[in-house]
């Protein structure tokens, strides 16, 4: 498991439209934002490319930082 997996599965995520809509439907199909994360790690982990919510987390924090602030 690794980070660079998170960065990968992006990318998945950005050229196949199908597998974006599918992570995209999680936020409807469960309630609870633990199992919308668990089954968004499910679905890294049948690609290929299996990464843990700290690895998940970690990249996400460092994509707030790069954003630039609002003005």
């Amino acid at each position: 498991m690794s980070i660079a997996n998170v960065e990968r599965f992006y990318e998945l995520l950005e050229v196949d439209q199908e597998l974006r809509a599918e992570a995209l439907k999680l936020q409807t199909i469960y309630e609870e934002q633990e199992d919308v994360l668990d089954a968004f790690l499910e679905m890294a982990e049948k690609q290929g490319l299996p990464f843990t919510e700290q690895e998940f987390m970690s990249v996400m924090y460092q994509r707030a930082m790069s954003q630039p602030d609002p003005e």
